[in-house]
């Protein structure tokens, strides 16, 4: 894991008591319509940065989380992180991937 990430992660564990990352304003798991609402304030974000506005999107609307799972898994591999490391990040806990590498 990249240092600024595990000291983020660090950080933000020491001042709550909620082992989720993403929570409602009471702290508890989002609802569906809350990561919605959510989502979209990172798109009209991301769309900002890019040079759009309320009215012109020039990026998709159809970008998803598992897209920028995607991207960081890329990234990743271009810094040359190990790619046992690498699922080691990335794979949740509920998935079990077998990979052979030589």
């Amino acid at each position: 894991m990249p240092d600024i990430l595990y000291d983020a992660i660090k950080g933000y564990l020491l001042v709550t008591d909620n082992l989720y990352l993403f929570t409602s304003a009471s702290g508890a798991i989002m609802s569906k319509n809350s990561f919605r609402c959510f989502w979209d304030k990172i798109i009209r974000k991301v769309n900002e940065v890019a040079g759009g506005n309320h009215d012109n999107f020039v990026i998709s609307k159809e970008i998803t989380p598992h897209i920028f799972r995607h991207t960081y898994a890329t990234m990743l591999y271009y810094a040359g992180i190990d790619i046992k490391m690498a699922i080691k990040v990335i794979t949740k806990k509920c998935c079990k991937i077998n990979i052979s590498v030589s």
